[in-house]
C-alpha cells in the first residue's frame, strides 16, 4: 500500500505539493479532529485531502479549472 510520502513526493503533474511534513502542523493548528466537516478549496496535489481523510474527516472540495 502506497504511503502519503510516496503520494506526494512522487507526483508527476506541478501542482503546487504541501509536504508531508507540513501535514501534521497544519492538521493541528487547524485543530482538525475526526467527524468534522472540512471545505477545502483549490486541492492541488491532493496531499492535505488525503492527510484529512486518514484522520477521519468528511471533505468538501472546490477547484477551478
Amino acid at each position: 500500500r502506497s504511503t502519503i510520502n510516496d503520494h506526494v513526493l512522487k507526483m508527476p503533474r506541478g501542482a503546487q505539493v504541501i509536504y508531508p511534513k507540513d501535514l501534521g502542523a497544519i492538521l493541528i493548528l487547524a485543530d482538525i479532529a475526526a467527524g468534522q466537516k472540512v471545505f477545502e478549496s483549490g486541492l492541488g496535489s491532493g496531499a492535505l485531502s488525503t492527510a484529512l481523510l486518514r484522520c477521519g474527516v468528511d471533505i468538501v472540495g472546490y477547484e477551478i479549472r
